[in-house]
């Protein structure tokens, strides 16, 4: 297996943070340049089309995409059967390194395990344990791309669709209402989670790092409370908790 960090050449601060953190999981880690997709010219970021949705790519989303892309293109080269690969703003538990010691406790048919929070409830169905943790099989659509592991295989299937549909990289892997793709993965969930992305989480110290990809004027838990309001959102809420859609925490 292979860690591999996601970070602009920029953000020396976040290469220390994320170096510090896999200091005793992955001290040899490789180092991804992220793309900073705030310095491509308009004329590139047109070149892409549009995503699978429809939608025009925004600088942001774009970059970060072509960024878990150099990833999986690292992985397919390495010859190396798993990948973790990480945003450089997440946090990670502690117990990380024992889960990474020996990596047999994977589903043999995983795709994707994901290791971190989500922003919504998530569908679970428990298949194993490791350690004090649950090991369950995604059943739903879920959020967030900052921390998982990643086959050699599923990394070439990704590499190899075309341009027409890809998308965000939430979307493109994780939203089954949307992509093509993420309808075939098998996704896992270590569950309570392993690492959460800083933007998310305000409970920590500083460095406490925004969003590369998001406007900072308004902050996703200011989004959230906005949305708490509306009624279709409401309902939405209420189905997936009678549903047993489940909050994924950290620890």
């Amino acid at each position: 297996m292979i860690a591999l960090v996601l970070n602009m050449d920029k953000d020396k601060e976040r290469l220390c943070h994320m170096a510090q953190q896999l200091s005793l999981t992955c001290p040899e880690f490789t180092r991804i340049p992220a793309i900073n997709g705030r310095n491509m010219l308009q004329t590139e970021l047109q070149s892409y089309g549009k995503n699978v949705r429809g939608n025009d790519w925004s600088n942001g989303a774009l970059g970060c995409f072509l960024s878990h892309r150099s990833a999986w293109h690292t992985l397919v080269t390495s010859g190396e059967e798993y990948a973790l690969i990480l945003e450089d703003d997440v946090y990670l538990s502690a117990d990380l390194s024992k889960l990474l010691q020996d990596i047999s406790w994977i589903p043999k048919d995983a795709d994707i395990v994901r290791l971190e929070t989500s922003t919504n409830r998530v569908k679970l169905e428990p298949v194993g344990e490791i350690f004090d943790r649950h090991i369950c099989k995604v059943r739903s659509t879920c959020w967030c791309c900052g921390a998982y592991l990643i086959h050699r295989d599923t990394a070439q299937t990704l590499l190899e669709t075309p341009r027409e549909k890809w998308d965000s990289v939430d979307y493109f892997l994780l939203s089954r209402e949307t992509s093509e793709i993420a309808r075939t993965l098998n996704v896992y969930q270590v569950t309570p989670a392993l690492a959460v992305q800083a933007k998310f989480n305000s409970g920590y110290v500083e460095p406490h790092f925004l969003s590369n990809i998001e406007p900072h004027g308004i902050q996703k838990n200011q989004r959230s409370l906005l949305t708490k309001l509306a009624p279709k959102e409401l309902l939405g809420r209420t189905k997936k908790v009678l549903g047993n859609y489940k909050r994924i925490d950290f620890r």
